[in-house]
């Protein structure tokens, strides 16, 4: 079995979302033969940059890795893995998480961004592969327009992260009485917050006059104080049960069990692009979404295009509840299309993946 030695500032011990997506890479990938090899690279990032260099020169020597696989950001990872390929002779894997400059996190004219660009430069001349998986924020060609001397064949666009298929489909279903509507994940300040949601919902309990145990709105993830007060404001709270963040395996059930299950995704164009994992695991439930999101943007388009659900502009807060009573009413076709189940699954990624290890493992590429 080959190795592949993965840099990456996550530890996998630690749980959290990053961890299990990189614990499920490692477990798939070594269905296909590579064993994943993991140079944890610690914070202070700075302070600890020599030592993660030597760290991951050592495992690569100890383990007899074939190839270097650096996953950014942050985009010290990209310098670390150059290093190591150089000293060791091997392959090198390339991989953004998320765009390195073009970041709409990232200040343009800020001193990190401008040493960003310099190691974004070094790691596309001079590795093997680029690669990014689809659904960052980054256009298909951008590297490609950005990096006109360099071969277009070097740059390769893997796909979406998907979904476990397995893990969904052996986890049992939680039994609602009522219906149930489910939003889980974080909230972020100013960008990503429920309070459309919340009006359009109470448009819908006005409007159709349900009894308590016959709806619910619930939320799993971080909740505030202002949260619940609108609740409150808007005379909802008997409908509306909230519940600190759960382990992955324990939120699947619930999503399974949902008649409804809600993404928000907000109006700045900053994010057009991108297609969170939230999606992957709403897709894996397999239970309509409710989509309050820009519908220019490229998650609304996937999700109408595969029938996944209704997208609703945030601004539109009738509209919110008109989707709520179109949805609830059955009045909405989830799709029966198993194709798209399966070329948004975790075990198409991997594949994927698996052939791009194998390609520049032998020289050989694949694109």
């Amino acid at each position: 079995m080959k190795k592949v030695l993965l840099i990456s500032n996550v530890d996998l011990k630690n749980g959290g979302g990053r961890s299990e997506k990189f614990a499920t890479r490692k477990r798939m990938l070594q269905e296909r033969d590579w064993d994943v090899v993991v140079g944890h690279v610690p914070e202070p990032h700075i302070l600890l940059f020599p030592y993660a260099i030597l760290k991951c020169l050592y495992i690569g020597m100890r383990r007899d890795v074939d190839v270097i696989n650096s996953v950014s950001n942050p985009f010290h990872l990209q310098l670390i893995g150059y290093i190591v390929s150089q000293v060791l002779g091997l392959p090198w894997l390339v991989e953004f998480r998320d765009p390195m400059v073009e970041n709409p996190d990232r200040d343009p004219d800020a001193f990190l961004t401008k040493i960003a660009a310099q190691v974004e430069k070094l790691a596309v001349q001079n590795s093997d592969q680029v690669v990014w998986g689809d659904g960052i924020q980054m256009a298909d060609d951008h590297l490609e327009t950005k990096y006109p001397d360099v071969s277009a064949e070097k740059f390769y666009k893997l796909p979406f992260l998907g979904f476990e298929s397995e893990k969904f489909e052996s986890a049992p279903t939680t039994s609602y009485d009522s219906l149930t509507i489910t939003y889980a994940g974080s909230f972020y300040e100013g960008w990503i917050e429920p309070y459309e949601l919340l009006e359009g919902f109470s448009i819908y309990v006005e409007q159709n006059n349900p009894n308590q145990d016959e709806l619910t709105l619930q939320f799993y993830g971080d909740w505030t104080e202002q949260y619940q007060e609108k609740v409150e404001e808007l005379g909802v709270s008997e409908f509306i049960q909230t519940y600190d963040f759960v382990p992955h395996d324990q939120i699947i059930p619930v999503l399974k069990g949902s008649d409804i299950v809600v993404y928000i995704g907000g109006d700045d164009p900053q994010n057009k692009l991108s297609v969170p994992s939230k999606i992957w695991d709403y897709m894996g439930a397999k239970t309509p979404i409710l989509a309050i999101v820009d519908p220019s943007f490229r998650v609304a388009q996937l999700i109408e295009e595969s029938d996944l659900g209704v997208v609703i502009h945030p601004d539109d807060t009738e509209a919110i509840a008109g989707a709520i009573e179109i949805m609830i009413s059955k009045e909405f076709n989830y799709t029966s299309d198993k194709e798209i189940f399966d070329e948004f699954s975790r075990a198409h990624k991997m594949d994927v993946l698996a052939q791009t290890l194998d390609s520049i493992s032998t020289n050989d590429n694949l694109y």
